[in-house]
């Protein structure tokens, strides 16, 4: 079975410990702060490969930023990173930057990286060009919005971070590299 560390990195409260318990229960929970770093591992089989990441889930405060910075190996040899900000906060958006750079600098420049707009159950606070914008001029793979309360795309983000990864050590060669760059949007059951 493949193993892959996933960074899971993004400002704190935008809902990235909430998207892994539901991921991980099958339900929506309201979750706390997470300190430091948590991990979960997580099961999933893309076009008929099982694999199993390693899903190191970052607490977001800007107090545990400089741990990260000091620590490489908390950050370094991962294979793909879910870049997590909140589609109602354009200051978690603004965030990104600098949670971007961490995962880039010790990591390879190929870094398979997927976007992920949380709470689009909520009022939308960041343009989508702007969004897109983000995307190209910082070679980001994908972008999926989610919705933890509503349980919309839980797993999609983690199903794609692996087709890019397999994709990319030649793994899987099936059409996955059409969906580079395509956005992915909650349901039309949720108001935007």
């Amino acid at each position: 079975m493949l193993s892959f560390k996933i960074l899971l990195i993004g400002e704190s409260g935008v809902g990235k410990t909430t998207l892994l318990r539901t991921l991980k229960y099958g339900y929506f929970t309201k979750c706390g702060v997470t300190v430091g770093l948590d991990f979960t591992i997580h099961h999933i089989k893309v076009d008929d490969v099982t694999c199993k990441l390693v899903i190191w889930d970052f607490g977001g405060y800007r107090n545990f930023m400089r741990m990260y910075w000091e620590n490489p190996h908390f950050v370094s040899e991962a294979h793909g990173a879910l870049l997590a900000f909140d589609v109602s906060s354009y200051e978690t958006f603004l965030a990104l930057e600098e949670w971007l750079r961490l995962a880039k600098k010790y990591n390879s420049s190929d870094l398979p990286i997927v976007l992920v707009g949380m709470k689009a159950d909520l009022p939308r606070n960041v343009p989508r060009d702007e969004i897109l914008k983000f995307m190209q001029e910082n070679q980001i793979d994908d972008y999926i919005e989610t919705s933890a309360l509503n349980m919309v795309n839980i797993e999609k983000p983690f199903e794609r971070i692996v087709e890019i990864i397999l994709k990319k050590k030649n793994i899987l060669r099936k059409k996955t590299d059409q969906k580079r760059a395509k956005v992915i949007e909650p349901s039309k059951s949720i108001a935007i």
